[in-house]
């Protein structure tokens, strides 16, 4: 069976269409992912944490700005990443919300 080398462009230009449609459609679905993961670490950095810093002063500031040796002031019901959680010596680990 031989194909007609005339007609044998209409394949080329199925698989380059192909390659085409998939190319955007992955540049699409990244530049989306990206933007929801940048709107997800601002509102992070919009959130107030209580710190003990030095001289024993209580304060709110946001969890941007903490520092090296800032003491996070835990309460009943707050939230808590995993990772800090493990990271945490308590005699009662169940009782962290983690998100």
């Amino acid at each position: 069976m031989t194909e007609d080398p005339a007609s044998g462009w209409v394949e080329g230009a199925a698989i380059l269409a192909a390659v085409l449609i998939v190319g955007v459609v992955s540049a699409t679905n990244d530049f989306s992912a990206q933007t929801q993961f940048e709107a997800l670490n601002a509102q992070e950095k919009d959130i107030a944490v209580r710190v003990i810093r030095s001289k024993g002063q209580t304060m709110e500031v946001p969890l941007s700005e903490l520092v090296v040796g800032d003491v996070i002031v835990l309460e009943s019901g707050d939230k808590v990443r995993k990772a800090t959680a493990m990271a945490l010596k308590t005699n009662s680990p169940s009782s962290f919300k983690t998100y």
